[in-house]
This record gives structure tokens, C-alpha cells and sequence, in this order.
């Protein structure tokens, strides 16, 4: 909504490094496996709390369909 994932596939894409999955300004219109979007992920995320101040931190591992695409990566290669 926030047009933040759009923002970033721009800048990607205009400096040569487009996101992996991305139909609308990637440059790999096939991928060798099936992927729900694009191949964008926060693996770690800080920020302050905007009232306390706190500083925040959040971890997630990469959803399992990027680590199925770098597999099938790794095979063409």
C-alpha cells in the first residue's frame, strides 16, 4: 500500500541489479522454479520504537521457495 516494495524494484532495476522474480523490471522472465512474487527479503530489521524509543529487532529466515530457487540456481550453473 505503501508503495515501498515498488520503490525499491525501481531503484534495483536502474542500477542494473533488478530483483530476481520481478516480471515487471526484472531481465529473467523464466524462473527454473515456481516463485510467489519477487526474491525480496529482510533477513534482519531495526528500528527504534517511535513512542519509547526502544531499539527493535527483528529476524526472519528466507521463506523456503527462495531456498528452492537458489537449488535449482546452483544446478544451471
Amino acid at each position: 500500500d505503501t508503495g515501498r516494495t515498488h520503490q525499491i524494484r525501481v531503484h534495483c532495476a536502474h542500477i542494473n541489479h533488478p530483483i530476481l522474480g520481478d516480471k515487471l523490471y526484472g531481465r529473467c522472465k523464466k524462473l527454473p522454479c515456481n516463485l510467489n512474487g519477487q526474491a525480496l527479503h529482510a533477513n534482519k530489521l531495526g528500528l527504534y520504537h517511535p513512542i519509547k524509543g526502544d531499539e527493535m529487532t527483528f529476524e526472519a529466515e528466507p521463506p523456503k521457495e527462495f531456498s528452492k530457487l537458489l537449488e535449482a540456481i546452483k544446478r544451471i550453473n
